[in-house]
């Protein structure tokens, strides 16, 4: 099967997104991808963020190799807010060709959900009802449980109308997960939940492929849910990013949202 080469930078959930847009393209032109990371925000630095994210990204079938970019050139530094040109040096990446995950620059930023805005790029289809990631590890004493998480520095994407104490009151089993206790200990609902300590992403990945459901606001682990289809409802807040969420419900019937009373599909 023929392959492609696919340079991606971060922050991981962005990362993650661009994985979609790899698996959209080799499933139309029946190819496999050759992911090329960027070294550009990375929260855990980009050789950590590599490893733990080598074994799961090498065994999935769309995916025929996967490798830290080298001799490149960003002009000027980007930032996980602004895209520049990659000047790519190496000769055998020049050969034979690239791609770079330009989502950024799409027509359809912050005006069309994730799944519109990649399967534009790429001239295709999204896919409906289906992960686009394969993980198999489970955590059998979590399959009951409703996993909640939200990162306590991203009060920008806080949404003081999301229904977290009607969640909570709904479900019998519901935890609080994440790498930092301190998001733990700014939700404002900690005294009706459990903590659970997350140790790596491999343990994102089995804590949200295990449970019954997962409940964030908009950070990586609501991409980790949102590529293993998990079911799942999101904080949307009220800002211009809600827009890459609204009209997923059109691809999967595992995805729930809420903006406000007026404007969520909790009820559909």
């Amino acid at each position: 099967m023929s392959t492609y080469n696919l340079l991606i930078g971060g922050k991981l959930g962005d990362f993650l997104l661009g994985v979609y847009g790899a698996h959209l393209h080799c499933r139309a032109k029946k190819l496999k991808v050759n992911i090329y990371m960027v070294d550009i925000g990375w929260d855990f630095g980009l050789k950590q963020t590599y490893d733990a994210l080598y074994p799961i990204l090498i065994n999935q079938e769309f995916v025929n190799n996967f490798q830290i970019l080298t001799n490149y050139k960003l002009d000027p530094i980007q930032t996980p807010h602004q895209n520049s040109p990659i000047q790519v040096f190496d000769q055998k990446l020049i050969e034979e060709g690239y791609l770079v995950d330009d989502y950024i620059n799409s027509p359809l930023i912050y005006k069309a959900c994730w799944s519109d805005l990649y399967a534009n790029m790429y001239k295709t289809q999204p896919t409906i009802n289906t992960a686009w990631l394969s993980f198999d590890k489970k955590d059998h004493q979590l399959a009951n449980t409703v996993i909640i998480h939200r990162k306590s520095i991203e009060e920008k994407r806080f949404n003081p109308e999301f229904p977290y104490e009607q969640i909570i009151d709904s479900y019998e089993s519901v935890i609080f997960a994440s790498t930092n206790k301190k998001d733990y200990d700014a939700f404002p609902w900690k005294q009706s939940v459990d903590f659970l300590q997350i140790e790596s992403l491999d343990h994102w990945f089995t804590v949200i492929s295990s449970c019954s459901m997962y409940v964030g606001n908009l950070t990586a682990p609501v991409v980790i849910a949102h590529a293993l289809d998990k079911m799942r409802i999101i904080e949307l807040p009220f800002n211009a990013d809600s827009a890459h969420w609204i009209g997923e419900e059109k691809y999967s019937t595992n995805i729930k949202w809420f903006l406000n009373n007026n404007n969520h599909n909790l009820t559909s």
